[in-house]
């Protein structure tokens, strides 16, 4: 080389950089997504699935009560007035919100004499969903609160696994490669001479920009 030669300063590929910012979203999606289940989402979904249940409770009390005695739209509602939503004991498992209204009357959709006639309790839920923005078709069965508390806990870890992955991607770009006409200085300081080098492994530097070396410790200078 030439005693004027310019030192090059290599930077952290954009490869990696890539990987690494895309893993850190992932991670970032993840905790975002089990903190929602965790805090609102699993709730909510519980409170539709309690709700929707109490639609197939009135059709069907309907039914029963109307092949007993022939209902009037009086008598329904007088009915359908006293009745509440029947939910879990445990009120960690609804949305914080609901807990002040418990117990909870029904909704008005069921003390409507001639909607609940039809006995169709999934086209009242229909109408009701609707109105009120909840999901048409519910769970299959409630969250219990070690599942809800479940989703906090990956949380967590999504949260902790993107705190090391975003220590190492800062650490990582502010690392760097010198190299000068006499030595390579690494990404922690060690000055090693090119006499001291030994084998140079290029096999990823196409693809990767990653090469390796294996040196005489002995001739370093620090």
């Amino acid at each position: 080389m030439s005693s004027h030669a310019e030192k090059i300063v290599c930077k952290p590929t954009p490869w990696f950089l890539l990987r690494a910012g895309v893993i850190l979203a992932m991670f970032s999606v993840f905790s975002v997504w089990f903190y929602i289940d965790g805090n609102t989402g699993y709730r909510q979904k519980n409170y539709e699935y309690y709700l929707h249940a109490t639609f197939e409770k009135a059709t069907s009390t309907f039914s029963k009560m109307n092949a007993e005695t022939p209902l009037t739209e009086g008598t329904w509602r007088e009915f359908a007035s006293k009745q509440t939503v029947d939910f879990p004991k445990d009120p960690s498992v609804l949305p914080a919100d609901i807990k002040p209204q418990l117990p909870m009357a029904w909704p008005e959709f069921l003390m409507d004499f001639n909607q609940v006639k039809t006995l169709q309790h999934n086209h009242l839920w229909r109408d009701c969903s609707g109105k009120l923005e909840f999901d048409e078709e519910p769970i299959e069965k409630p969250y219990d609160a070690g599942k809800i508390k479940e989703q906090i806990n990956v949380f967590f870890i999504c949260v902790g696994l993107s705190l090391i992955t975003l220590f190492f991607l800062l650490r990582t770009i502010r690392r760097r490669v010198i190299v000068d006409e006499k030595s390579l200085i690494t990404a922690d300081g060690k000055n090693i001479p090119y006499q001291s080098m030994r084998v140079l492994d290029l096999r990823k530097w196409a693809t990767k920009g990653i090469a390796g070396s294996c040196f005489d410790f002995y001739k370093m200078q620090c």
